[in-house]
């Protein structure tokens, strides 16, 4: 999803430079995750509501890139 979401941001911004700033919410995201994870979810959730967050986490982020996702042509 990390490239895909790379080709989303600068597709809708429209420079290429752009590409910078997702590996900076990447950064931030995975610290954020790592404390989350840390301080949240391994002492108050079993180990299944934590996969099932997590999951829905990731299906929640699948469906937003997808959503901002141009169609393109076929060619």
């Amino acid at each position: 999803m990390f490239t895909f979401g790379s080709r989303a941001c600068a597709s809708l911004i429209g420079d290429t430079k752009a590409i910078g700033q997702v590996y900076i919410y990447e950064a931030i995201g995975a610290i954020l995750g790592g404390l989350a994870f840390t301080y949240l979810f391994i002492p108050h959730l079993s180990s299944v509501q934590t996969a099932l967050l997590l999951m829905a986490l990731n299906l929640a982020s699948a469906a937003s890139l997808l959503a901002l996702a141009q169609p393109r042509p076929v060619s």
